[in-house]
């Protein structure tokens, strides 16, 4: 059964509300990111996703989150730092955030993965990210 569009919307709306912190599920970007990692993931814009970064994007009416291998005019190549031999297209429309930050563990040091600001907050609610 297909979640109503409002719901998927309402999720995409709460996984880029600034200072909100996501949870990471599974194995797809280890080691860099492991199971139960808690991201900042932030809304972006187009020109300034680069390769290198790693992004969440909506497939359906899940969210996954990888590594960008490739940017063309207008689509994304992206791949699990585990999965060297699976790429995944992804088109403007559908990306939703660049990743930040990373908390592992409940330690508060902040790790960034890409340049920018990043801040303390609280935990909010848990989404699921992940491939």
């Amino acid at each position: 059964m297909e979640p109503p569009a409002a719901l998927l919307a309402a999720k995409e709306l709460q996984l880029t509300a600034r200072g909100q912190l996501v949870s990471f599920h599974g194995g797809s970007m280890e080691p860099f990111l492991k199971d139960g990692d808690q991201l900042r993931v932030e809304a972006v814009t187009w020109v300034e996703v680069a390769p290198g970064d790693i992004v969440t994007y909506r497939l359906d009416d899940r969210f996954p989150t990888l590594r960008v291998v490739h940017k063309g005019a207008s689509k994304l190549v992206l791949r699990g730092d585990r999965w060297p031999f699976a790429d995944f297209d992804v088109w403007e429309a559908d990306l939703l955030g660049r990743v930040t930050e990373r908390r592992r563990g409940g330690d508060v040091r902040h790790e960034p993965i890409s340049p920018g600001d990043c801040r303390h907050t609280s935990p909010g609610s848990t989404i699921v990210l992940g491939a």
